[in-house]
Formats: structure tokens, sequence, C-alpha cells
């Protein structure tokens, strides 16, 4: 009696594991999908907040998605990062976004477009923090890109 209340508990377990997994992909492909839909012919992803492309891009590898795939109709996401130079008037956690999505593509943040980005972001070094010092955001990314970059320099 044991033995078939184990097997039923474990049965019902396991399905109920297949369904949360099913409906967590179902979800990621919609979330997805939406992001593909937001692509321009620029290749930007065009969703109304900073740095979308960027973020998205993250987002598509953590899923194992090549940016340089996803194309709308012939420039890709890819092709869109590697145009979309920071501004003059950049923060750091604009350089720590692109250096977190460049890593995440498989790019090198050293030499991504021909731009150093973590030289860039380097240079908001001010008295042993990154960017502002009013503001914890911009150490906390700094810290993950140049982690993640495996710049663990002074």
């Amino acid at each position: 009696m044991k033995l078939k209340l184990f097997l039923i508990l474990a049965i019902v377990t396991g399905l109920f594991i297949y369904a949360q997994n099913v409906y967590a992909q179902t979800v990621i492909d919609k979330g997805i999908n939406f992001l593909k839909s937001k692509q321009d012919a620029s290749g930007e992803i065009t969703q109304g907040f900073g740095n979308a492309s960027w973020w998205a891009a993250i987002a598509l590898a953590v899923n194992g998605i090549d940016a340089a795939t996803v194309k709308n109709p012939s420039l890709s996401l890819k092709d869109f990062l590697l145009s979309d130079y920071p501004p003059d008037t950049a923060s750091a956690t604009d350089w720590e976004n692109r250096i977190l999505a460049i890593v995440a593509i498989g790019g090198d943040p050293v030499d991504f477009g021909g731009i150093n980005y973590l030289e860039n972001l380097e240079d908001f070094s001010n008295n042993q923090q990154l960017g502002e010092t009013y503001l914890l955001n911009d150490d906390i990314f700094g810290l993950l890109a140049l982690i993640a970059a495996g710049d663990v320099s002074d």
C-alpha cells in the first residue's frame, strides 16, 4: 500500500513539475516573441525604455538565441548593437548595461564595434566608486559588468 501511494505521489509530482516547465517555457516564448515583434528595420528593439535593445540581447542570450539571428528583415540585433554608440552624455550605467550585453552575446567589451567599453566605464571611476557619488545603482551594475567581463583589477 505504501509503495502504491509513493508511486502515485511521485507520478503526480512529476506531472506537476512537467506542467510548470511547459507553462514557464510558454511564458518565455511569448516574451521572446514580444521582443522580436518590437524590432525595427535597423535591428533595434524599440520598446520605449532606455537601452531596450541591450537588455533584450541579454534576455535572448540567456535563452540561447544568437543576437545575429534576430533580424527584421535583413539587419540583425547584433548589427544594431555594433552601431549603437553611447552618446557623449552617457552615464556609467549606460556603459555597464552595454558591457553586460556584450559579454552575454559572446562579444569582447574591450573591442566591440571598435570601442573599448571597459576603458570608457573606468573613466567614471570616482573616489573608489563608479559614476555618481549619490547613487548606488551605478556601483552595483559596474561591479557586475566588470566581473562579467573578467576585469577584477583595482
